[in-house]
């Protein structure tokens, strides 16, 4: 797990997707990776996934965070970087970026909620960091309707329909009842890590109030 400090900066960054972020990681040598940061704690490098990303390890990782020590840097890509990254990379070496990751989803423009209205949010844990000790969600924080939502069943399809980088089924389902002039984008999921994708994702550019998450329910796994 990243030690406390990082896990506070990356919490201050918007998401990539649905519980995960794309970063670059700089070491004490200035060399750098990419990877993938999970629910803002546990990061792992681009060249790790094949092998690292069992629900195994991702379920039984310890609680008490370890200092990366050789790391100075971790940097959120932002989406257009992953963009150029895809065109880098493209005919190159097999990386996560060309084997796993397609262009993101192109999100339309912020809207401001105008009636009460349902969202949901996947979570393959528990605890999930994004939501505050206020029960509101962080800023850039990613989650879809009620309605696409009801077409989820289990863990497993929420990780292939919102093309999930995490393998874990997430079978914790939060509900989100924003304030009317909550801003927000909508688009729908690119497929990604071989995974279909298709559905509604809604991010919340500014978070959302306090008392406005419940939850969570557990779904059942598949």
């Amino acid at each position: 797990m990243l030690n406390e400090n990082y896990i506070k900066s990356l919490l201050n960054e918007p998401e990539t997707g649905m519980g995960y972020q794309f970063v670059r990681v700089t070491f004490k040598d200035y060399s750098k990776k990419y990877g993938t940061v999970y629910y803002s704690t546990i990061l792992v490098f681009e060249d790790e996934i094949p092998s690292i990303m069992s629900e195994e390890i991702l379920e039984n990782i310890s609680e008490s965070s370890t200092d990366l020590s050789d790391i100075i840097e971790i940097t959120l890509i932002k989406t257009t970087m992953v963009e150029k990254l895809l065109s880098r990379y493209s005919g190159h070496r097999v990386t996560v970026f060309n084997e796993y990751l397609n262009s993101p989803a192109v999100m339309n423009n912020d809207e401001e909620l105008v009636k009460k209205e349902i969202f949901k949010r996947f979570h393959a844990f528990k605890n999930d960091r994004r939501i505050t000790s206020q029960r509101g969600l962080l800023p850039g924080t990613y989650a879809t309707t009620e309605k696409d939502a009801n077409n989820v069943l289990t863990g497993e399809q929420a990780v292939e329909r919102y093309a999930l980088p995490n393998p874990t089924p997430a079978i914790y389902l939060f509900t989100i009842e924003p304030v009317i002039g909550t801003v927000l984008k909508k688009g729908i999921v690119s497929a990604n890590y071989r995974r279909i994708g298709g559905e509604v994702e809604v991010l919340f550019v500014n978070g959302t109030d306090n008392n406005t998450v419940t939850g969570p329910k557990v779904i059942p796994k598949k």
